[in-house]
């Protein structure tokens, strides 16, 4: 038959093994947890970024802009001042607005947003205008 020490040492070996799971378990628990924060912190941040853009969007396509812009007969000085300060980051389209031929109808497509049809289909009769004008000229 087992003695009092040998079953005293029994259960304090037992004691110390569940203090140690006890240990583990938590720690687990405490990185998974933690991971959980993070991925909940990731998915807050995705959805603010998205709301951010969704409100950029809306704006810009609220814009309404400055027609007088947006004269062909503006000298190149203009026009090249107009394209670097709005199209300066895509280069195929800097050198688009920078043609004469474009810059109007460019210049009215960036000066009024999307939802903005009336005012931005004038402009673009306007510019349709001033070409027939210049090209009328002698």
């Amino acid at each position: 038959m087992a003695t009092a020490s040998e079953i005293n040492q029994v259960k304090t070996e037992a004691k110390l093994m569940i203090l140690n799971n006890r240990s583990t378990e938590s720690s687990r628990i405490e990185h998974l947890r933690s991971r959980s924060r993070k991925y909940l912190r990731n998915k807050k941040h995705s959805i603010e970024t998205i709301r951010i853009e969704m409100a950029e969007e809306m704006k810009s396509a609220e814009h309404i802009g400055n027609t007088g812009l947006c004269t062909p007969a503006n000298d190149k000085a203009v026009r090249e001042t107009y394209c670097t300060t709005h199209y300066i980051d895509d280069y195929e389209i800097l050198s688009a607005c920078r043609d004469f031929s474009t810059f109007c109808y460019m210049c009215c497509d960036n000066e009024f947003g999307d939802l903005i049809v009336d005012e931005k289909t004038a402009c673009f009769a306007m510019c349709d205008n001033e070409y027939k004008t210049l090209a009328d000229e002698p």
